[in-house]
């Protein structure tokens, strides 16, 4: 009884190697930052204890939270709606009347 073993670390795909290949000829813009070293030791629990920056997602979602709504006019909002209402049955009275004219 015989079988028959593939190694997968031997045989990729092309999909997988033009992945790869194109992956060491452009490194993403993170790999060609020089990060500074830190100044001190750092201290992991004093960093998730502070409070979220502006540039972050949480930071972001704060200061959006804090900012007023925009006070929205009802009527100017019924007039607005009106306005496209109106638009829209123009637009299909002159697609009605076109394909009248087609027709003809």
């Amino acid at each position: 009884m015989s079988s028959t073993s593939v190694s997968s670390s031997s045989s990729t795909t092309p999909a997988e190697a033009s992945a790869s290949s194109s992956a060491v000829q452009s490194p993403s813009p993170a790999e060609g930052f020089e990060y500074p070293e830190p100044q001190g030791d750092i201290n992991i629990e004093e960093a998730l204890q502070r409070k979220p920056l502006r540039w972050t997602f949480q930071g972001q979602v704060e200061a959006n939270r804090s900012r007023p709504v925009a006070a929205v006019h009802e009527d100017a909002r019924k007039r607005d709606l009106e306005q496209a209402k109106q638009d829209l049955l123009e637009m299909q009275g002159s697609l009605y009347n076109n394909m009248k004219s087609l027709d003809k």
